[in-house]
């Protein structure tokens, strides 16, 4: 019953604050149709890694990826303490080390909006089963810890020929997500009444 009174509770501020409502942004960004949502909703904005209303998670409806959250992985390659990483490299602790912004500038790609400046985000950051022209690609181990690996040879962009020698003898895991922390974020976020998504056409002024 509680269930019920949750699910209806959030149909009626969807109806009432949502459906048909023109969205005017103040300044458009990448997330500002989140944002107007979640203010329409009465969803207040933090951190927590928590379902968003009635212990459920929201979704905006969307014709691309729907992601399950943005948190930080067990280890990257430029972390100070990457056992994993090093053991799965085949490498002794701390024989190959680089820094944050080597890593973003690596395996990232310029913004020429923002000067140029590298990020690891958008088209260089690989989707699951496949590589990029960036020479990554994301998979699940034998584990299922969820890694991001990059492969000199498959990497298409002209800068990779400044990278240190390490970079290009074989495969190496740049990024991994312990199967226990994944498992821990997701169930947190969605596993107590399960998740629902926004579906509404609506207009933006800006």
């Amino acid at each position: 019953m509680e269930i019920q009174n949750d699910m209806q509770k959030i149909i009626d501020l969807f109806m009432s604050n949502v459906k048909d409502k023109e969205i005017i942004f103040l300044k458009k960004h990448c997330g500002s149709e989140g944002h107007w949502l979640e203010e329409q909703m009465g969803i207040k904005r933090n951190s927590k890694n928590e379902p968003d209303i009635f212990g459920y998670e929201m979704k905006k409806n969307s014709n691309k990826r729907i992601t399950f959250g943005d948190f930080s992985a067990s280890e990257y390659l430029f972390s100070k303490n990457k056992i994993i990483i090093e053991n799965m490299n085949g490498w002794k602790k701390d024989e190959n080390k680089i820094s944050r912004d080597d890593f973003i500038k690596y395996f990232g790609t310029p913004n020429p909006l923002k000067n140029n400046r590298y990020s690891w985000s958008g088209k260089c950051v690989p989707v699951y089963g496949e590589w990029n022209n960036c020479g990554q690609i994301m998979y699940f181990n034998d584990n299922l810890d969820l890694c991001i690996s990059y492969s000199f040879e498959k990497d298409f962009r002209e800068i990779k020929n400044t990278f240190p020698i390490f970079l290009k003898e074989k495969n190496i895991v740049i990024a991994i997500w312990k199967n226990d922390k994944l498992k821990n974020h997701i169930n947190k976020k969605f596993n107590k009444k399960g998740f629902f998504e926004t579906l509404t056409r609506w207009s933006s002024n800006y």
